[in-house]
């Protein structure tokens, strides 16, 4: 009678492939959802960067306009908001600020509309839009513009869904940025514009404040 002879089993067996697919299946999975964690928080950054950039460079821009409104015209240095600034409650919200630019016949202005802040402009030499007295806003195509804030809509779920741009005018005694009020009664202003606008970042108001020193 023989006695039967066993082998030692070589190679693997169905149910440890399996095993192993099912783990490498797991690993690839784990990698997927890290990268697309990743992949999100960097688009994420980058597209709110953008927009805070955008914001910044738009008030930026606005800061310089609002300081040079009313130079060189000594006769016509008003300010509107499609009305007399006499009957304006301090730091009411305005559709727009409208200032003379090198005589009583020429105009520049700012205007907030929903997210964008614009700029109008005049189309020829005189750097400003015809207009009469009080000044106005332009009728509609007879002034260039240009928009200094116009944040996008973005579509990623954190982010603010909309942004939105106000005007504000206050009648006080003020002094341009990083000059002290007790040196600088050539340099003072009667007015304050504040621009807000809408932020990327925790969704959060973003403030520029400029004083009219041309404007007493």
């Amino acid at each position: 009678m023989k006695t039967p002879s066993y082998h030692q089993q070589r190679g693997l067996s169905i149910i440890e492939l399996m095993v192993g697919m099912v783990l490498a299946l797991i690993t690839v999975m784990a990698m997927l959802s890290v990268y697309k964690s990743t992949a999100k928080t960097t688009a994420e950054s980058k597209l709110g960067a953008n927009i805070d950039g955008q914001i910044a460079v738009g008030l930026l821009t606005a800061d310089r306009f609002l300081q040079g409104a009313g130079y060189g015209n000594a006769s016509a240095r008003t300010i509107s908001s499609t009305g007399v600034v006499s009957t304006l409650a301090s730091g009411t919200n305005l559709q727009g600020v409208i200032w003379n630019y090198g005589d009583n016949t020429h105009c520049q202005a700012l205007t907030a509309s929903g997210a964008n802040l614009l700029f109008y402009y005049g189309s020829t030499a005189s750097g400003g839009y015809s207009c009469s007295s009080p000044p106005a806003l332009p009728s509609s195509g007879s002034a260039s513009q240009a928009v200094l804030i116009s944040a996008p809509s973005p579509t990623i779920p954190s982010a603010p869904t909309a942004a939105s741009t106000t005007i504000a005018v206050s009648q006080q005694n003020c002094t341009p940025f990083g000059i002290t009020a007790s040196g600088a009664t050539y340099a003072s202003g009667g007015y304050t514009v504040t621009l807000n606008t809408t932020g990327y970042a925790g969704n959060q108001v973003v403030r520029s404040t400029t004083c009219l020193v041309n404007f007493h």
